[in-house]
């Protein structure tokens, strides 16, 4: 079985788009969304396609904020005061019913999806550099979280997986390159995909400006020598 995750999407509708398009077109049965669909870009446009598309989700830390009814501090970049007024009554309940974490087992696999940390699940982070010991898991076990924006597959001494696809709609290793995984269960192999995003954020920041200019700096990250993931087409 093929299962497609994305992650991080943060109001980048058409990046959105083509990141569930590609793991579509790469075979996926399934695709699960890791969490903040909101933030930074102030359009709630994704969470309606996640409720069209019936798509599983789980809740990210800029969702428990927005839930939360308290505006965070610096809320100038984060934008949740604005994504509240355009966002409707059903798309607000649609979050509301996000777990903060799933459980699947597919081919033998415990599998556990998270947006944050298996230590805090909605506002932990996983980097690639994260010392996975830490978190004592399974050797048939993966465990795939988000939050960091930065793709990696990695395992553990003890023969446990750990999958991040990074973000979708506002990668923080390339700001033009989003990313979504695969992973095949019956493997136990993952790939990360990288497509660009640079037309669909042009579109993205015209439809919500204004934006911080923090939040533009990212897009703005140029491409490292060692890029994660493979590029799509």
């Amino acid at each position: 079985m093929k299962t497609g995750f994305i992650s991080d999407a943060h109001g980048n509708v058409g990046a959105f788009e083509q990141g569930v398009s590609i793991l579509d077109a790469l075979g996926c049965d399934q695709v699960v969304f890791l969490g903040d669909a909101v933030g930074y870009l102030p359009d709630p446009g994704i969470v309606m396609l996640i409720e069209r598309w019936g798509m599983k989700a789980v809740l990210g830390n800029h969702e428990a904020m927005l839930l939360s009814g308290s505006l965070p501090s610096g809320d100038e970049v984060y934008q949740l005061g604005r994504c509240r007024e355009l966002i409707s009554d059903r798309s607000f309940t649609e979050i509301a019913s996000w777990p903060e974490q799933l459980r699947m087992a597919d081919d033998g696999l415990d599998i556990w999806v998270m947006h944050g940390s298996p230590s805090d699940l909605t506002g932990g982070y996983v980097f690639p550099d994260t010392d996975l010991e830490s978190f004592a898991r399974p050797s048939s076990s993966v465990t795939v979280v988000g939050n960091t924006h930065r793709p990696f597959w990695g395992c553990s001494s003890g023969g446990a997986w750990f999958l991040n696809p990074g973000s979708c709609g506002m990668p923080r290793d390339c700001g033009a390159l989003g990313a979504v995984a695969v992973l095949d269960t019956t493997a136990c192999l993952a790939r990360i995909i990288r497509f660009d995003i640079k037309a669909a954020t042009s579109q993205a920041l015209v439809r919500c400006a204004p934006v911080h200019e923090s939040v533009l700096a990212l897009f703005d990250r140029p491409r490292p020598q060692n890029l994660v993931g493979e590029i799509y087409g």
